[in-house]
């Protein structure tokens, strides 16, 4: 059915006209069927009502965008009792439209990603979609994240999240309005009524999508070209045999074998890839060929530096983010199930491109163990260690993208924390300091009095220094 017949039969009980001419615009916009001025010229207008004028700057990728966002959103929006299947294949070619005032009442699910993804699989809004080398979960999580955003798109007024993450279940529920006619049919779906949301909010959203699918798209196009991991050549060992040599062993021994040439042709990469972009979280392959998410990396106030610091066992020519915190996190990232010996952990280290080859393994166990009491003793650690079995376990694998946006990496948090010094310290730690001074003055000990003097002056002087650096760090954290 053409798009003009369809919007003449649509009832104006369920939208009003300039709705409809905003429809119309988006859906001629979605085929690339003419400019803007030429389609908002052909449509029909009321000459009462100024019409909702879309911009075409959002349309420049390969599928349309408002119709992909809308099938999101209507995945959030239907109760998880209804049969999704029949509901969202079904094609409403007449003036058909659902009362929403009971799925209102119901409780509106809450999925995961993964079960967004399923379901958008039968209804995805636009089947050119599927026509690209995209992880349809990548372009999901990327309307998530335009969904969720606390920061108000510039030049939307009275901005609010339409969806919110629930951390602890890792699950997304809708929070954003519900109109009181829940609308079927391809035109009237993606229209600022079915959405609830003004003309201007529904442009920037598709805006705001389109400018992050273009920042994205060379970094996501790399991802999606990987090979797949060449898991014939990945061991999968049983913890129970690993573990059993080491139980009553006060030294740390290897419980896993070097990686073979292809695993670790892989692991490298995906390494060159993770440091393309190091402030967005990333997903390894474990040496057991599973998959295991590290935090993004710490965001530093100032210019970011251009060449690395030079360390004794990593090469000069690496990216400039790239330390041992790094190259440690990312070893027992990829331990098998999440846990090892601290010369596991060195084993795995070698993998990198970035670490001298011909360095002594004791060089390298030295190294490895301070990088490990660094990660260990964070705010946020990613490793745990277990002093019973005397293992290491690695604690972020599971997480989502979206648990380092909401909980924060470590290092980034610590400085939101930090609490400074405050006058009540200052006084509990003078008085005490000026008794005894004016005691001394008393008994006439012109020694002790210099000495303590002196001493009081230095703690002043290391006093005022923790309040200058406080003030510096938050600072620098509110500059993030």
């Amino acid at each position: 059915m053409r798009n003009k017949d369809f919007i003449g039969r649509v009832s104006h009980d369920m939208l009003e006209q300039e709705d409809l001419d905003a429809a119309n615009v988006l859906m001629d916009l979605a085929k690339d069927t003419g400019s803007v001025d030429r389609l908002l010229a052909k449509a029909p207008t009321n000459q009462n009502r100024n019409p909702k004028k879309i911009s075409a700057s959002a349309f420049d990728s390969e599928f349309s965008i408002i119709h992909f966002l809308s099938a999101v959103r209507l995945v959030l929006i239907t109760p998880v009792a209804e049969d999704f299947t029949v509901t969202h294949s079904r094609r409403v070619e007449s003036d058909k439209c659902i009362n929403a005032s009971e799925c209102v009442q119901k409780k509106l699910p809450s999925l995961t990603i993964e079960e967004i993804v399923q379901r958008l699989r039968s209804s995805p809004g636009d089947a050119r979609i599927f026509e690209l080398k995209a992880s349809l979960k990548d372009l999901v999580r990327g309307a998530l994240k335009i969904f969720s955003s606390t920061i108000a798109p510039s030049g939307v007024p009275s901005w609010q999240p339409l969806i919110t993450y629930h951390k602890s279940s890792k699950h997304w529920s809708w929070i954003g309005p519900i109109p009181s006619l829940l609308f079927r049919g391809e035109c009237a779906c993606v229209s600022p009524k079915a959405w609830g949301l003004r003309s201007q909010t529904l442009n920037k959203l598709v805006e705001c999508f389109s400018e992050w699918l273009r920042a994205s798209r060379d970094m996501l196009q790399k991802i999606w070209n990987l090979p797949p991991p060449p898991l014939e050549f990945m061991v999968h060992w049983s913890s129970a045999e690993r573990f059993s040599a080491t139980r009553n062993l006060k030294i740390s021994i290897a419980t896993i074998s070097p990686s073979s040439e292809q695993v670790r042709a892989y692991f490298r990469m995906e390494e060159a890839l993770r440091y393309l972009v190091p402030q967005q979280s990333f997903s390894y392959t474990t040496v057991d060929g599973k998959k295991s998410s590290v935090a993004p990396m710490r965001r530093c106030s100032g210019k970011p530096s251009r060449k690395a610091r030079d360390h004794f066992i990593l090469k000069p020519n690496r990216p400039p983010c790239f330390t041992m915190l790094c190259l440690v996190r990312d070893a027992a990232a990829r331990l098998p199930d999440g846990m090892g010996t601290r010369s596991d952990i060195c084993t795995l280290v070698r993998d990198s491109q970035f670490i001298i080859e011909d360095i002594d393994d004791d060089q390298v166990e030295h190294v490895v163990s301070g990088a490990l009491d660094r990660l260990h003793y964070e705010l946020d650690p990613c490793i745990r260690f277990d002093r019973d079995s005397r293992l290491w376990f690695y604690m972020h694998g599971d997480r989502e993208q979206e648990d380092y946006e909401y909980d924060g990496t470590s290092s980034i948090k610590i400085h939101n924390k930090m609490k400074l010094p405050t006058l009540d310290i200052l006084t509990s730690f003078l008085n005490p300091a000026l008794s005894l001074l004016f005691f001394l003055k008393k008994k006439k000990r012109k020694k002790e009095i210099v000495m303590h003097i002196s001493l009081l002056k230095s703690h002043l002087y290391n006093f005022t220094k923790i309040i200058a650096g406080g003030e510096t760090e938050k600072k620098r954290a509110v500059s993030f």
